[in-house]
């Protein structure tokens, strides 16, 4: 999970990250720089509970304090704006890149310590702030040529306030969840049991925007349920209104990476990427 960059990918990388970090603050969002190591306490606070399982830890010889080494940044991006920028008026744009080291190491990303780049808008709970932000990414993935980009729609919390209000058994209700996270349509319909409208209405909301959108309109949800399908229908079609220049997508059962997600987001796609 560690490896050297030799030159060509090492100068790839600073290239773009260069790029990347330049359509953010062009765009309005003050760069932050949070510090690699953080003392456990803090670094496993607040956001970073969600994330606290993949950190190195290690006690500080100085100190004899327990510390952690960043798995994420934003978490620590969290921080600085609800502590040391608390006075500063809100919505707040900030953005960041750095490297961050994780214990563990998944299919998708083999590898441990790797660079991060985001952009946070904080303090607005607006559909325009989730259009911004949005938005904001695919134009700085289009600075570095991605052109062909495909941003999927997501809401974490939306199948679990849905399925929540039917009484399943513990045991049905973990399969529902291994099922729609592995997108098995056949198993999560054979263990739906009381919420199988439910689920077929949230696994009709997935494929193309327009054709989502009205599907998840038309679906007869839970109360709470239905103001996240709301929401995240909302941020849809304000997206597709603005002419955004990506292929979008809904998702309204992902929740894998998500980690501390609440409301709508996003995960994009493109074509064209070099490994």
């Amino acid at each position: 999970g560690f490896a050297d960059a030799l030159p060509e990918a090492a100068e790839l990388e600073a290239w773009v990250l260069d790029r990347l970090m330049g359509a953010l603050t062009a765009a309005g969002y003050r760069r932050v720089k949070p510090p690699l190591v953080e003392f456990e306490r803090t670094l496993g606070s607040g956001l970073g509970a969600a994330t606290a399982e993949k950190a190195f830890r290690f006690l500080d010889p100085a100190t004899q304090t327990m510390m952690g080494v960043r798995p994420d940044i934003t978490p620590q991006v969290a921080r600085i704006a609800a502590t040391r920028l608390a006075g500063a008026a809100r919505p707040l744009r900030l953005c960041y890149s750095g490297q961050i080291l994780r214990v563990t190491r998944d299919q998708l990303r083999p590898e441990r310590q790797f660079a991060q780049l985001g952009a946070e808008l904080i303090g607005s709970d607006r559909t325009e702030a989730d259009v911004e932000i949005a938005r904001l990414a695919v134009e700085a993935l289009r600075a570095v040529g991605l052109t062909r980009v495909t941003l999927d729609l997501v809401c974490p919390a939306l199948a679990p306030r849905a399925l929540a209000a039917f009484d399943l058994s513990s045991g049905a209700a973990a399969a529902l969840d291994a099922a729609l996270d592995h997108k098995d349509v056949a198993a999560a319909r054979a263990c739906a049991g009381a919420a199988s409208a439910a689920v077929e209405a949230l696994l009709a909301g997935v494929g193309p925007a327009e054709k989502a959108v009205a599907a998840l309109r038309a679906a007869d949800l839970p109360a709470e349920a239905a103001l996240e399908r709301d929401r995240l229908c909302a941020v849809a079609e304000a997206l597709l209104a603005s002419g955004v220049e990506a292929t979008v997508t809904v998702d309204p059962v992902e929740r894998r990476g998500f980690p501390y997600h609440d409301g709508p987001a996003f995960a994009l796609f493109a074509r064209g990427v070099r490994g």
